[in-house]
């Protein structure tokens, strides 16, 4: 009995190596069906995308090249509605978001200017401060940016207060660096959302792959 035991445990090797080489060929398949997970990119690793305040070989002098004066009015605009008082990255980050949906060829190809993106409606309102509130009398942010905007570019202060002026003014420089080709994410992120979506964008990002990058309050990621 026991020589028999010795045969049968002694032929269930064999089998058993089978078994786990099956085990490892189908784990390593799993991995590899995984999608890629996303790691935070930081400004430092985008070389030649963050923009450099003391750069001064920079120059935003030929903004009006490619774009008008209402597309520097609207991108002002959203960039002060949206990142005021973040600081300069932040706000780049947000107009390079703007006009790499004016740039896209796919999801957001229905849209083909600085206004268009901005007041986007298509799968939902895709900037809070084109919404009418009711502490604003029905304007919009966007409409009472408007205002400060004007007066900023007629060189005059009005009623407002030095951080709204020279808020918009910060705002009015970085739309035309950005306008010039300042970058602080890459081509392929269009969304930019704030930090009480970090937890759900930043673990949407691993699992599908999407790279997303952290700006102060806000994240950045693909599409």
């Amino acid at each position: 009995m026991r020589l028999h035991g010795e045969t049968r445990r002694l032929s269930m090797i064999p089998f058993r190596a089978a078994a786990v080489l099956l085990l490892v060929l189908f784990l390593a398949v799993s991995w590899e069906a995984r999608p890629a997970q996303a790691a935070p990119l930081s400004l430092s690793s985008l070389s030649g995308l963050a923009g450099d305040e003391e750069d001064t070989a920079f120059s935003n002098e030929d903004w009006s090249k490619n774009y008008s004066a209402e597309d520097l009015k609207y991108l002002a605009c959203v960039i002060y509605c949206e990142t005021e008082p973040l600081g300069y990255e932040a706000r780049v980050a947000l107009g390079n978001i703007v006009l790499n949906r004016v740039n896209s060829t796919t999801d957001w190809g229905h849209v083909n200017t600085i206004k268009d993106v901005i007041y986007d409606t298509k799968w939902c309102r895709q900037f809070d401060c084109t919404a009418p509130k009711k502490k604003l009398g029905g304007d919009t942010m966007m409409d009472r940016a408007f205002l400060i905007y004007e007066t900023v570019s007629a060189g005059e202060e009005g009623s407002y207060q030095p951080w709204q002026i020279n808020g918009m003014t910060g705002c009015i420089e970085v739309a035309k660096d950005v306008m010039c080709g300042k970058k602080a994410v890459p081509d392929s992120f269009v969304y930019c959302r704030g930090e009480k979506y970090f937890k759900t964008d930043i673990a949407s990002c691993k699992e599908t792959g999407r790279r997303y990058l952290i700006i102060e309050k806000h994240i950045y990621y693909e599409n």
